[in-house]
């Protein structure tokens, strides 16, 4: 709490000598030390030096937990002569619970811009071993000045919007914080990196390839998304926003153009972290389920394996209704991936369990059971001629299920007779 009201008092009142006109001497050459205040007259002057704020992004690289997995994107504002150095970041308000954990995945978890002082910001990245890459951007004085200011208004407001993936996260925000600030100027992207060009759901397989697990969750989450072609600065990410900086320029009203970054990029810290896929990977549990599922189905068909069947159904049944009354909670209730089809209700739906508990001894259950496994097995052959969301898990997934389903309506030791 001290900490954060040494933080809150030292931003208000760098705000202050910014409104005020006070500037950085370190231009001229004068040690902070030797600092003096200055008249009307030379705080009018030094304003409008180049030196009195540098602002930057600094770029973390991936983490290993979750929230991580794409690195970080933030804010640096520096004034050297009174000593001020602050990283603004945009930063959810989550915990690690199962329910921030859904709130997490909905775009709904609590999120705003946090200022820290650089060395502490630095320090927690540090203590992960991940990488912090510093890019200088090129901005007048008056727009790195108002960028500030703007950053120190946020701060003050708190936790007052929420974090999603396309939308609202620490890249897009801190570019938004920078295009709001340019002064009749505007940011163009010249050339975009060509990962970029693509859909959205093959840029995040790229991002994610070092956690497969949250590759698999947001690929189930994604919906029709997987095959949207939106503007390309919606998914920036850290990983990209260097490049696409390093090509893009800003454009005043007259025309004149300058580049977006100046000097070269410069490395705060080195990598020391080792990241490393899981070995576990959600591929292999398809292979094992489907694997599984095949033995279960030959034992049911040639040794009698009926009642062993049956209770494996009902498992099957069960995790298949969990896993899609979260699915439906987030497509309903999200920020992000709702108003969309989204193909992986048909591989995780309660539906299915409560069509088995209801109608398990009607005459029409094996039909509809039959038509499931059906539609699941064309979806399984054909889903990358329909959809990009799809992955070779969700396949695999779908190919078992399917299998299930087909045996129970065709087989003399089906669901319905036991």
């Amino acid at each position: 709490m001290r900490l954060l009201t040494t933080i809150m008092h030292r931003l208000f009142i760098a705000a202050l000598l910014l409104l005020k006109g006070a500037t950085a001497w370190g231009e001229v050459g004068i040690h902070p030390d030797s600092v003096r205040t200055p008249t009307e007259a030379e705080a009018d002057s030094l304003r409008q030096t180049d030196g009195f704020v540098t602002a930057s992004l600094i770029v973390a690289s991936p983490g290993e937990e979750v929230y991580s997995s794409l690195g970080h994107c933030a804010l640096r504002m520096e004034c050297p002569v009174y000593g001020l150095d602050y990283c603004f970041s945009f930063e959810m308000n989550t915990g690690i619970a199962a329910t921030d954990y859904l709130v997490f995945f909905s775009g709904r978890s609590p999120a705003g811009f946090l200022a820290m002082e650089t060395p502490t910001y630095l320090q927690r990245f540090k203590g992960e071993g991940r990488s912090i890459v510093q890019y200088t951007l090129n901005l007048t004085p008056k727009e790195k000045q108002e960028l500030w200011r703007r950053l120190d208004q946020n701060m003050m407001v708190g936790i007052n919007t929420q974090f999603d993936f396309l939308y609202h996260n620490c890249t897009s925000m801190c570019l938004i914080a920078l295009q709001s600030q340019l002064i009749d100027e505007r940011l163009v992207v010249k050339e975009w990196p060509e990962v970029m060009r693509q859909r959205p759901s093959q840029c995040f397989l790229r991002y994610s390839r070092h956690v497969p697990w949250m590759q698999f969750v947001l690929m189930t989450l994604w919906g029709t998304k997987a095959d949207w072609n939106p503007p390309q600065e919606m998914y920036v990410a850290p990983e990209t926003i260097g490049e696409v900086l390093s090509h893009a320029v800003i454009i005043g009203t007259d025309g004149s153009e300058r580049p977006a970054l100046t000097g070269q990029p410069r490395q705060l810290q080195p990598q020391t972290l080792s990241l490393h896929p899981s070995w576990f990977t959600p591929l292999h549990l398809a292979i094992i389920l489907l694997a599984l599922v095949l033995l279960l189905t030959l034992g049911q068909w040639l040794w009698g394996w009926g009642r062993v069947a049956l209770s494996v159904d009902v498992v099957l049944l069960a995790v298949q209704a969990l896993l899609g009354v979260v699915l439906l909670y987030l497509v309903l209730v999200s920020r992000l991936f709702g108003q969309q089809w989204n193909w992986c209700l048909l591989l995780f739906s309660p539906l299915p369990l409560a069509m088995w508990l209801c109608c398990r001894r009607r005459a029409f259950y094996r039909r509809l059971s039959l038509l499931y496994g059906i539609v699941l097995l064309l979806l399984a052959i054909a889903a990358p001629l329909v959809t990009s969301q799809l992955i070779a898990a969700h396949r695999l997934v779908a190919a078992a299920i399917a299998l299930r389903s087909i045996s129970c309506a065709l087989g003399q030791q089906s669901v319905k007779n036991q």
